[in-house]
């Protein structure tokens, strides 16, 4: 049986990030299955309000349109899940946002959890999107990464401000699980895991494993579908 192949859709417009979320991505996948990333250069630079949704979706657009024969499942690398049910409904095979499954994944596992997101001024979307899962009930909390006011570009880095968000998550809100609201930064998730010694949910990682697992589910199902 052909391997899996998994194209995860950047949908915005910055390679760097991009880069990373391949980077990870590959790591991810091993020898599993296949995995391509595509930036978005029709996008905004980031996503974080309903106008960077919006500017997003031609080029997710086109992105699925020009590549859905090729693969077996869709990944959308931004937690916030921009334009997912509009992809959805341009195909059969599965499309999975990194928020949406990290979310789910999370609660799977039985244990509280808080998510840690780039920053306060983005909590708030964070808990809608929260309370759009329905999973209230095992996310105890949404904690914005820590900002040092007159800090280095050090300690403020991106990966010391959701670990600090993801300590005081643990420390104060009971949260056993973290999951962070962000992508394309290689390796923060592990870095962020063995610094507080709990389990942290890469986004990332558990949409490219749904996908590839509804994909596979698809697949088995196909003949059954030729047969009735």
């Amino acid at each position: 049986m052909e391997k899996i192949r998994i194209l995860v859709i950047n949908p915005n417009s910055t390679a760097t990030a991009t880069a990373g979320i391949l980077e990870d991505a590959r790591r991810f996948a091993g020898e599993d299955f296949e995995v391509d990333v595509l930036g978005n250069p029709d996008g905004p630079t980031f996503i974080d309000t309903d106008a960077d949704r919006k500017a997003a979706a031609p080029g997710m657009e086109r992105i699925l349109r020009e590549n859905e024969g090729n693969y077996d499942g869709f990944v959308v690398a931004c937690h916030c899940d921009p334009n997912v049910p509009l992809l959805r409904g341009m195909t059969k095979k599965p499309v999975v946002g990194i928020g949406q499954a990290s979310l789910h994944m999370a609660a799977l596992e039985g244990e509280p959890f808080s998510v840690v997101t780039t920053g306060e001024d983005s909590a708030a979307e964070k808990r809608e999107q929260v309370g759009r899962t329905l999973l209230q009930g095992s996310c105890v909390s949404v904690r914005g990464g820590v900002l040092i006011e007159g800090g280095s570009a050090v300690e403020n880095a991106m990966e010391q401000r959701i670990l600090r968000g993801a300590r005081l998550a643990v420390e104060q809100d009971g949260a056993r699980r973290i999951v962070p609201a962000i992508t394309g930064f290689p390796g923060l998730s592990r870095a962020v895991e063995d610094a507080l010694g709990v389990p942290v949910l890469d986004s990332l990682a558990c949409a490219m494993f749904l996908a590839r697992d509804l994909a596979m589910y698809q697949r088995l199902q196909a003949p059954a579908a030729k047969k009735s």
